[in-house]
């Protein structure tokens, strides 16, 4: 039984630093007219960049429910408990998501050990906060997670 740092693709962060602090990541879904992309997975920001100085223009949309519950039903299949430090419910509805994931999950996985606290942060502290979280794990021991 582990901790599991999830975060989502807002955090911005390079695809080694995931490696590196062994954090889970749920994409956001990207839009350009009928083009759909996942954050950090099918779009990544160079390409991103390099179109909207083009002109393109690009517009984001929260990760569902349903991505969330399956991660979330992976680590209670394991007995992995689980943080999310993600954007802030004030900007994104991506919070919403997990927390609605989260109740599912409870249902089926009741003594199943989670925080998803709304952080109230934004991709600016994103980051940071998620790479502490991962180097400190060892301290958030269920259930005073």
């Amino acid at each position: 039984m582990g901790i599991v740092v999830l975060t989502d693709s807002a955090a911005d962060l390079p695809q080694p630093l995931y490696d590196d602090y062994n954090v889970d990541m749920v994409s956001l879904h990207v839009y350009s007219g009928e083009e759909e992309y996942l954050d950090g997975r099918t779009l990544q920001p160079q390409k991103l960049f390099a179109e909207m100085r083009q002109g393109k223009i690009f517009k984001t949309a929260q990760a569902e429910p349903a991505v969330f519950k399956e991660h979330f039903e992976r680590y209670a299949e394991r007995g992995d408990s689980c943080l999310y430090v993600g954007f802030s419910s004030g900007l994104s509805s991506t919070y919403q998501s997990a927390v609605l994931a989260r109740s599912d999950v409870l249902q089926a996985y009741p003594d199943w050990h989670r925080r998803i606290p709304c952080l109230r942060i934004s991709s600016g502290g994103q980051p940071g906060l998620t790479t502490r979280s991962s180097k400190e794990r060892h301290i958030l021991t269920p259930p005073g997670l």
